[in-house]
């Protein structure tokens, strides 16, 4: 299970950071530190809205799974990423 948070800093925040601001306008980008802040969780909100999510914050498998896809997949930790091959 996936869930990621306000005041987290993990690797996979930066990757969760990366895939929103693919998402987003240039002008309107977010860091990619890692670090689960304010701004990411903000950015966080939108995508859910977006989504027709509840806007919650937190990511969690669904939202993961709609902002990453099936190319990646958490193994144990959410800090532990693992690349998977969809054929």
């Amino acid at each position: 299970m996936i869930r990621l948070r306000r005041g987290n800093r993990l690797p996979t925040v930066a990757v969760i950071q990366a895939f929103l601001n693919d998402k987003r306008e240039a002008d309107n980008l977010i860091a990619v530190d890692g670090i689960f802040g304010p701004e990411t969780q903000g950015a966080v909100r939108q995508f859910q809205q977006s989504q027709g999510l509840r806007k919650t914050g937190p990511v969690e498998n669904e939202l993961w799974s709609r902002l990453v896809g099936k190319r990646w997949h958490v193994l144990d930790h959410p800090a532990v990423l693992d690349p998977v091959d969809v054929d």
